[in-house]
C-alpha cells in the first residue's frame, strides 16, 4: 500500500508534482502564444489600415483586405513606405 510505505509516496509524490509542473508549462505556452497571436493581428490591423489610407489619399485604388492580410507585416511597412514616399512627391 502506498498509504503506509513512505518511499512509495515520497515517489507518488514526486510524480504527481511533475506532471502538474508539465501542465502549468503547457498552460503557460498556450496563454503565451495566444497573446503573441493578438499582438500580431492588432500590429498587422494597423497596417493594413495605414496602407489603405494611404492608397485613398492618393486616389489610388484600394487593395483588398484579403490581398493585404496575405502579405508579411514587412511586405505592409514597406507598401506603406512607398505609399508616404508618393505622397511627399505630390505635395
Amino acid at each position: 500500500m502506498i498509504a503506509r510505505d513512505p518511499n512509495q509516496r515520497r515517489l507518488y509524490g514526486s510524480r504527481l508534482k511533475a506532471e502538474r509542473d508539465s501542465q502549468s508549462k503547457e498552460e503557460y505556452a498556450r496563454e503565451e502564444g495566444f497573446e503573441q497571436g493578438r499582438e500580431q493581428g492588432r500590429l498587422e490591423g494597423e497596417a493594413i489600415g495605414k496602407v489603405k489610407l494611404l492608397q485613398q489619399s492618393l486616389g489610388t485604388d484600394s487593395s483588398s483586405d484579403t490581398d493585404l492580410r496575405r502579405l508579411a507585416l514587412e511586405d505592409l511597412a514597406r507598401i506603406e513606405q512607398d505609399l508616404q514616399r508618393r505622397l511627399r512627391e505630390r505635395s
